[in-house]
């Protein structure tokens, strides 16, 4: 299986992820980033490194991520 860079969440920040929402907002994000290019796709994790997602990423942007998939398996 292909492993992707991990993004990890701040306490809290999974609420709308969980709900399948697609989008990830800049102040949902913990404090580490990972090095991946604009647009590049990342997994997402709670604090408790449960998988949420995997997700396009620009942390540039204030809707940072988009999720492309919640089911573990599919990427």
């Amino acid at each position: 299986m292909l492993q992707y860079p991990i993004l990890t969440l701040r306490p809290g920040g999974d609420v709308h992820l969980r709900n399948r929402h697609h989008s990830i907002f800049k102040t949902s994000l913990g404090a580490a980033m990972p090095q991946v290019e604009d647009g590049g796709i990342v997994e997402v994790q709670n604090v408790q490194k449960e998988f949420l997602c995997y997700a396009t990423f620009n942390p540039a942007a204030y809707i940072c991520g988009r999720a492309i998939s919640f089911e573990k398996g599919d990427r």
